[in-house]
């Protein structure tokens, strides 16, 4: 079974709040004609309402924040190793 990561999570709520923005305005097209910067403000408060909140989203971010800097570290140590080697040839 496929696991969602937390970047395709958050592209989908994204995704979820810019639609419904766009249901929105679609709906009050008079008020939004001419009025380009409203049109993009609504687009982001709608995104930014249907982005999840909580401890157990906060806890999942950084869970993942750590293994991407775990990753990154051991990256670099591998780096560093080739480095060393490559010094003493």
């Amino acid at each position: 079974m496929k696991g969602t990561t937390l970047t395709e999570l958050n592209k989908a709520y994204l995704r979820q709040g810019r639609f419904i923005a766009g249901r929105y305005i679609h709906a009050n097209v008079k008020y939004f004609r001419q009025r380009t910067d409203a049109i993009f403000f609504e687009h982001e408060l709608a995104a930014d309402k249907h982005r999840p909140r909580g401890k157990a989203y906060l806890r999942l971010m950084q869970i993942e924040n750590l293994s991407k800097t775990m990753k990154f570290k051991a990256l670099q140590e591998k780096i560093r190793q080739r480095e060393a080697s490559n010094a003493g040839n």
